[in-house]
């Protein structure tokens, strides 16, 4: 994948894993190294110095933990957004490909050939491009399809000034799903970088860490505190992961669109 270093690199290992395997490994040794950690350190810290300072610590803990929650929030609002302006991508690429084979029917000499590439190159998308683009990839195939049929649209001929504004239309849709196609694949590639998911994890650390600074009377409560907090970190955490490359791992925008638009091409015939 794109994205490089130890943290980006081990978020993807996670994600790419289905859902009921990586979500719960993920937590789970998220959650075991924050409680782990909390009971070595809390071995060596004087719990009577925790104790006196309590109150300070827990202050201080108050503005650490917003300070992070907005980031998180931030950072997670982020993707999610992203995710769903890929689908809206995606679903506007397949209504222009239908708006386009409709209009075809103006031009009955070249009719016929033009919506079975059209038709062709939406089983192409939905059997070859949406499987590739699990692994970052597109199909060379979609392209050569598309770039035929928009290079056919742009010579076909026109005799009346009915069939010379559709013509323009027809090519104004082929541009329009043209370019969500190359936003889409452009969105399979790009996720958060390096630089941000080292952030994410060492502002994480920083708050587990700070957890420890406080004296605990129960050990039971230590670890129930700690790996509810842990375990809050890490959802948010999975859930950015499993949605920051739109078009991978299970959680992923599927082809319906494209399954709904070959079943109206192939209602409307040729």
């Amino acid at each position: 994948m794109p994205s490089s270093g130890a943290e980006a690199a081990a978020v993807d290992i996670f994600a790419s894993l289905p859902v009921y395997i990586g979500g719960p490994l993920f937590v789970g040794i998220f959650v075991g190294i924050a409680v782990g950690g909390s009971l070595i350190a809390h071995r060596f810290f004087p719990k009577g110095v925790l104790e006196d300072h309590n109150d300070i610590a827990g202050f201080m803990f108050a503005v650490v933990g917003v300070v992070y929650a907005v980031l998180l929030a931030f950072l997670a609002i982020a993707v999610w957004e992203r995710f769903d302006a890929a689908e809206t991508r995606v679903h506007d690429e397949a209504n222009q490909l239908v708006v386009v084979y409709r209009r075809v029917d103006a031009f009955p000499d070249q009719r016929a050939q033009l919506r079975e590439k059209i038709s062709r190159y939406v089983n192409v998308l939905i059997s070859q491009e949406w499987p590739a683009m699990n692994t970052g990839k597109s199909s060379e195939k979609a392209n050569a399809l598309i770039e035929g049929i928009a290079f056919q649209a742009r010579h076909l001929k026109v005799t009346t000034p009915t069939q010379q504004d559709l013509l323009t239309s027809i090519i104004d849709g082929l541009q329009a799903t043209m370019m969500d196609r190359n936003d889409r694949l452009l969105l399979s590639n790009r996720g958060l970088n390096t630089f941000l998911w080292s952030i994410l994890f060492l502002g994480a650390a920083g708050v587990i860490v700070f957890s420890y600074f406080f004296a605990f009377k129960s050990k039971s409560a230590q670890v129930a505190m700690i790996g509810l907090l842990a375990f809050s970190l890490a959802l948010v955490l999975y859930l950015i992961a499993v949605v920051d490359y739109p078009f991978r791992g299970d959680v992923r925008i599927s082809p319906e669109p494209f399954v709904e638009a070959s079943q109206t091409v192939h209602g409307i015939g040729c």
